[in-house]
């Protein structure tokens, strides 16, 4: 991320720079704010440095053995800011920070700068700085209790929070949970968390799960029901998509002139109903799951089409699906050039007989040489599983290994060889599994007694390995009822 930094915000860390310089120096400096790189002053910072909410910031950086950085020579500036267009905030004035830090939680630019006697700039150091509170960072767990919607949060330092939700507000989120989503952008649009309930789904702050409004609010001309199934933004995190009440919808977080920006009318009328999975979006082109004509589709500017399909496909027919989608996830394959975006697929479909196949293909969406719009989605693997599998996952780190629950046991498969990898008994039945989508390497499992009573349900943390074994990390037990989703922030 330094790198990222430096090469983005350079021109405006110098003038930031200049701007520090001249509140420290005030009256007395004659205006002199030229940056000089001095080879023999090297700091070493760390990339990202993260801080609890009005707890100390405590740094000692490290310099290089050839020089002797005494305060009669050099004079030291901490200052931070929130973007580019922000004015930065000293914090300290010391070689060594250890200064309490009273900011928001969010995400923050931070610069070290030394200047000589002369009061010449000579060394920047830059770093991300994120400020969290006990709600900032973790993962967040929806749950059924008796058939009402709660949450536990569980911060990255292990500090558990049982049903914050009714805490917060005095009231549960609504009946039958659906999802859990993060919606919104730092930069632009406010970010909230959408609790999908069947009876009607709400939205919520961040930082303490407060109320803010019902997601029908947020909708022009909003669906009786207002079920809120599935949320993913676009890879360039302009569009948001939404599936609610089987349809899809959508709204821009990047450019919009308000900070609850809308999301529009239903796209492509009413005679579909989408599977709760937003495969992959590419700007204006999700693709999605239509279980009434049993067929992959994608969203071309607002008109729903079948997807593109080989001449011949000997696996399935994406245009003739006999059953419903019942798992899906993206990941980014080789081949992407300046006309083109290539997918990997990975799913698990269940047919009208009962039966369930895992499945994975190729998405192509783009252009073709002649400048067409194109959106093939190619088969390349199908696999059985067991008709009694209840809940999947599949990560980046292996593309390949599909895992599956029946009963207790979550196994890990190979679509490409179709042999079983690994299981593993987690002792009480799985509801739930979903990798970390920041640490792909992390498999989040709910696992309950089979009953929604509070506390009746626990977490599992697990690493997944290369091999596609999976070892448990830590187990939060009875923390929650019966898991239906996991989102991570």
């Amino acid at each position: 991320m330094k790198s990222i930094i430096k090469k983005g915000l350079y021109l405006s860390i110098l003038g930031l720079s200049v701007i520090c310089t001249v509140v420290s120096s005030c009256a007395e400096d004659e205006g002199n704010y030229e940056y000089i790189e001095t080879k023999e002053i090297s700091v070493s910072l760390d990339d990202q440095y993260v801080v609890e909410q009005f707890e100390n910031l405590v740094i000692s950086p490290v310099f290089n053995k050839q020089v002797s950085l005494n305060t009669s020579e050099y004079s030291y500036l901490w200052y931070v800011w929130k973007s580019e267009s922000s004015i930065p905030d000293t914090i300290c004035r010391e070689q060594n920070i250890n200064t309490p830090i009273n900011y928001s939680p969010g995400k923050y630019y931070m610069c070290f700068e030394i200047q000589n006697k002369d009061g010449v700039v000579v060394s920047l150091n830059l770093a991300n700085l994120s400020v969290v509170n006990s709600n900032s960072n973790g993962l967040a767990v929806l749950s059924n209790v008796d058939g009402e919607a709660e949450i536990t949060f569980i911060s990255k330092k292990g500090k558990i929070t049982k049903e914050i939700y009714n805490s917060v507000n005095g009231e549960r989120a609504g009946s039958s949970p659906v999802c859990l989503v993060y919606m919104g952008s730092e930069g632009y649009v406010i970010p909230t968390i959408g609790i999908g309930c069947s009876s009607g789904s709400i939205i919520a702050s961040t930082s303490d799960f407060q109320f803010l409004s019902m997601l029908k609010d947020q909708i022009y001309f909003p669906p009786e029901k207002c079920v809120l199934q599935a949320l993913k933004r676009d890879l360039s995190e302009m569009y948001e998509y939404a599936i609610i009440d089987g349809g899809i919808y959508s709204r821009n977080i990047m450019y919009s002139s308000s900070p609850n920006s809308m999301f529009d009318t239903r796209v492509g009328g009413n005679d579909y109903e989408l599977s709760p999975f937003i495969i992959e979006a590419s700007g204006s082109s999700p693709t999605i799951f239509d279980r009434k004509s049993g067929r992959f589709m994608w969203d071309y500017y607002g008109d729903l089409l079948p997807v593109d399909i080989p001449a011949t496909t000997t696996l399935f027919n994406p245009l003739n699906i006999n059953g419903d989608l019942i798992y899906a996830t993206s990941f980014k394959a080789e081949g992407d050039n300046m006309l083109s975006r290539y997918e990997n697929i990975r799913g698990v479909i269940r047919l009208n007989n009962g039966s369930l196949f895992a499945f994975g293909a190729l998405m192509v969406e783009g252009y073709d040489a002649n400048w067409n719009r194109v959106h093939t989605l190619t088969p390349s693997h199908r696999m059985d599983i067991p008709a009694e599998a209840t809940s999947f996952g599949c990560s980046i780190i292996e593309p390949n290994f599909i895992f599956y629950s029946v009963g207790n046991v979550i196994f890990c498969k190979s679509i490409a060889t179709g042999n079983i990898i690994s299981q593993i008994d987690l002792g009480q039945k799985v509801d739930y599994m979903e990798f970390d989508r920041m640490d792909p390497s992390i498999l989040y499992v709910g696992i309950s007694n089979s009953s929604s009573k509070s506390d009746s349900g626990s977490v599992v943390s697990m690493t997944m390995s290369s091999d596609g074994k999976l070892s448990e990390n830590v187990r939060y037990q009875n923390v929650c009822g019966k898991v239906v989703d996991f989102e991570t922030k």
